[in-house]
């Protein structure tokens, strides 16, 4: 995102109950769900 450093992949690994997923499906989601023109509805639909 721009104009927002990201943690680097060292701090995030250390964090409990963090997953890192790469599986495509996981990666639209995550797409979709930090769009901020992305509906209530379909944000919810996504998170189920």
């Amino acid at each position: 995102m721009a104009g927002i450093s990201q943690p680097k992949r060292e701090e995030v690994l250390n964090l409990p109950r963090v997953h890192i997923s790469s599986h495509p499906v996981m990666a639209h989601k995550m797409t979709a769900l930090r769009d901020k023109n992305t509906q209530p509805p379909e944000f919810y639909r996504l998170v189920k």
